[in-house]
């Protein structure tokens, strides 16, 4: 009754019960964990898709989505993996392995593929919110045996359709393996690049000019670099071809002037964005904010503009914002 019917399922068939092998409950640890890692992320996914539909009045369209975004093309080729190797496992009854391959994709999709998407939600980027769609609903298909009841209502809401558990098992598209391994490259190198911030104590609200990566293969296209640049919060990837089994990754820590002032602008805007939640206001709602000091270059004073969406940066006694009526 504590964690409800899907904890207990999900962490059952995840156990060596299902390989006929005995096994006591003694806590509810193991059982809360399952909520922590798959269901609370699984549901807080398809909030997030819903928010931002609902906000932009987004509506399914028949035509399978087509992005070019190199995001939407790699989860959206992770689902076909997951599918592929879920189905394998199923069918072999392989039941734990099967369940282990849940939360792996549930991480991928709300640590990865949503987190490095945000702005494109906010922004109520059209492809965007097909290509979250499109997994939702694939994957309620697909992982409905182990996750029956929360799937079942997602699946109600997102599609209008009686049950997901009345559907056809969804087939497996083309795996794009060279973009899987690519996007674990990048994946690799941006947490290497995360330690080496922690290392230097520096945030990565703080731009900084380089990093310098050493790989065996240095042939990631323009769009993925792109993202280990957003990621690391870095203006270029210098990269050094070595043999080396893992990559290696260095970040130039020298803070420019200019450096010290986008980061300021950045710390700014989490401030601001902190005040907007405590004042809880509508994602769309305009405010003006006031501050004791604000960036002179006038492209980090519109940077902050758009990113809390404030109409006005007024001169203020202390950091504090007020609502506009629309």
């Amino acid at each position: 009754i504590k964690y409800g019917g899907d904890a207990l399922t999900l962490y059952l068939m995840g156990s060596v019960i299902m390989l006929g092998r005995d096994m006591n409950i003694t806590k509810g640890e193991e059982i809360a964990e399952q909520v922590k890692t798959i269901l609370l992320p699984l549901w807080n996914c398809y909030r997030y898709f819903v928010t931002f539909a609902n906000l932009h009045h987004w509506q399914p369209k028949s035509k399978t989505n087509l992005s070019e975004n190199v995001l939407d093309c790699w989860v959206i080729t992770r689902l076909n993996q997951f599918n592929q190797f879920f189905s394998k496992s199923v069918d072999s009854y392989h039941i734990p392995q099967a369940t282990h391959l849940v939360q792996d994709f549930v991480a991928d999709l709300s640590k990865w593929y949503i987190r490095r998407s945000r702005e494109r939600f906010e922004k109520g980027d059209q492809e965007a919110l097909a290509t979250l769609y499109q997994i939702l609903v694939n994957f309620c298909g697909i992982a409905a045996p182990i996750i029956p009841f929360i799937i079942e209502r997602m699946f109600k809401n997102l599609t209008g359709r009686e049950s997901v558990h009345l559907e056809d098992w969804p087939e497996a598209g083309r795996v794009d393996r060279k973009l899987i391994a690519d996007m674990d490259l990048v994946r690799k190198i941006c947490e290497l690049g995360h330690a080496r911030r922690k290392e230097a104590g520096i945030k990565v609200r703080q731009p900084l000019n380089r990093a310098k990566c050493k790989v065996q293969s240095a042939k990631l296209n323009d769009k993925l670099v792109q993202l280990i640049k957003d990621e690391l919060n870095v203006k270029e990837i210098v990269w050094e071809k070595r043999d080396v089994k893992e990559p290696e990754v260095s970040l130039d820590t020298r803070l420019t002037p200019q450096l010290k002032a986008e980061g300021e602008a950045r710390e700014l805007v989490r401030q601001i964005q902190e005040l907007r939640k405590k004042a809880n206001c509508r994602l769309e709602q305009k405010i003006k904010v006031y501050g004791p000091k604000w960036p002179k270059e006038k492209k980090l004073r519109e940077y902050i503009k758009k990113e809390t969406l404030a109409k006005e940066l007024l001169p203020g006694k202390t950091l504090k914002i007020t609502t506009l009526n629309d």
